[in-house]
Order: C-alpha cells, then structure tokens, then sequence
C-alpha cells in the first residue's frame, strides 16, 4: 500500500514538472524567436557525422517501442516485489530528471514541431526535454533490473539493445549526446541509490 502511494505520488510531480518544463521553455524560446533574435542552436559532435533522420516519423514510433519492451517484460515476468522497485526507481530517475531539465533548458531541434500538450507528452516528452534523455534512461534501467532479476541474463544483448536505442535518438535528433550520456550515469546511479535504501528499510 505504501509502495503504491509513493509510486503515485511520484507520478503526480513528475507530470506537474514535465509540463512546467513545457510552458518555461516555450515562452522563452518562442518570444526570442518573435522578437527577431538569434535562434539558438547547439554543436553537438554526433549530430555532425550521422545523418538527420528528424523528418522519419517512423523512426519516433520505433524509439517508443523499443522503450515499451523491456517494461513489459518485467511487469510480465518478474515478481510484483521487483515491479514495484522497478516503479519506485522509474519515477525517482524522471522526478531528478525533471530537475536536471528545469536548471537547464537547452533549445530544441529545428524540426522538433510545438504542438498542443497532452498525455503523449508527459510518457514520451516533448521537444525541451533534453538533459536528460528519458527514453534512454528508462530503457537502461529496465534492463539492469531484467539483467538483476534473471529474466535476460545476457549483458551483451543488453547492452547492444541500449546502443541502437540511443544511436536511433541521435539519428532522430530527439537528444543531443550529452543526454545520452547523463542517462547512462544517472541510472546506474539511481539503481543503485534505490537498491541500499530498500535494503537498509528491510
């Protein structure tokens, strides 16, 4: 009961956040633009040598399934004790993960469109989420928990699994690299934060 109370309350902040983000970054960002001043833009060092696939809508439908699957995977075959510290770690790496986006709103992609904000963007973002990437962090720390609780005990596959999601992110230009590489940091981190503070409550 408790677990279910944390996980929903987490929930709350962090769609309360997502759309703070949202409404932040488009009013500065979209005056600047109004107002005739330099558009922002970012070097990014991927961004230079692979092709911008921004345009390929296919692309974005890919991403979010290779982030549904190992979701769906520990919900199906792992135990609720371990879905339920899945879910606790889940909402605590996207509620820091909204801190790390409001200290620090990066612009977005030329061909990252605004449109209207709804449930779609609070799963899977919107165009000022940036720093860092969601998609990634969760596809990461889902597998650590698939990997820890015996459901894929192959690392290797893992870890390619998570290669070609952050390569198709870079292809898609939904995150710049340092996003990338802030999620790997951060869940592991988070994973591991999570893991000792259950163990000393037990």
């Amino acid at each position: 009961m408790k677990a279910n109370v944390i996980i929903l309350f987490l929930a709350l902040i962090q769609a309360f956040l997502s759309y703070s983000v949202y409404i932040t970054a488009d009013e500065f960002y979209e005056n600047r633009i109004k107002n005739g001043k330099t558009k922002p833009k970012v070097f990014d060092i991927s961004y230079k040598y692979l092709p911008d696939w921004s345009d390929v809508k296919l692309l974005e439908y890919f991403i979010d399934v290779l982030v549904i699957i190992p979701i769906i995977l520990i919900f199906a075959l792992t135990s609720g004790t371990v879905y339920k510290e899945f879910s606790i770690s889940l909402l605590v790496l996207h509620l820091i993960r909204s801190i790390f986006i409001h200290s620090t709103i990066l612009p977005k992609t030329k061909n990252c469109v605004r449109g209207e904000y709804n449930w779609y963007n609070i799963v899977f973002g919107h165009c000022y989420d940036k720093i860092f990437s969601g998609h990634l962090s969760t596809s990461i720390i889902s597998s650590i928990f698939l990997y820890t609780s015996g459901v894929i005990p192959y690392s290797s596959v893992l870890i390619a699994y998570n290669f070609i999601l952050a390569v198709c992110l870079l292809l898609n230009r939904a995150h710049y690299t340092i996003d990338l590489l802030v999620a790997l940091l951060a869940s592991y981190t988070v994973f591991n934060i999570d893991k000792s503070v259950l163990h000393f409550l037990h």
